[in-house]
């Protein structure tokens, strides 16, 4: 076969021909994938612990984390700050009856959903804005939410 005064063999003009398909199957199937990749974090609140006759409730965050995506997700790093600046906070994925936060580490995995426990350090309570950072494994950039008491209403995704 001859195009343009050169000639192509059939099955050379074949082995281009897949090449170039499987090559944009490829790229479509990562752009896919990366679009895929979605965290989503629910909005910030106190989680129900009475103990004893006291209310341990507010000086735990809880938040729910959802992963959209068929890849599991990992939650990396957890950062708190209030008016003051950072504050230290111990963060899980589990919590016992009075709020202490059980078997902390620096990775959870997130299937479907997940809920995330925060606790400063002193066992301050979180009464008023606290912004909050979560870094996952689909982003270099963390998701940002805010826990806000006077605020039905106050949260950032990206």
């Amino acid at each position: 076969m001859e195009i343009n005064g050169i000639s192509v063999k059939l099955t050379d003009l074949a082995a281009w021909w897949g090449a170039v398909v499987s090559t944009l199957i490829l790229i479509f199937e990562f752009v896919k994938w990366r679009l895929d990749n979605k965290i989503i974090v629910g909005v910030p609140s106190h989680p129900y612990l009475h103990n004893s006759g006291h209310n341990y409730s507010n000086q735990v965050l809880q938040i729910a984390i959802f992963n959209k995506s068929q890849r599991k997700a990992y939650i990396n790093s957890v950062h708190a700050y209030n008016s003051a600046g950072e504050m230290k906070v111990f963060w899980s994925n589990a919590i016992d009856s009075v709020g202490n936060t059980i078997n902390e580490s620096d990775l959870i995995g997130v299937v479907d959903e997940e809920q995330i426990y925060i606790r400063e350090y002193t066992c301050a309570p979180f009464l008023s804005y606290t912004r909050i950072e979560i870094s996952h494994s689909f982003s270099k950039k963390p998701i940002i939410t805010i826990f806000d008491p006077h605020s039905e209403w106050n949260n950032t995704q990206d």
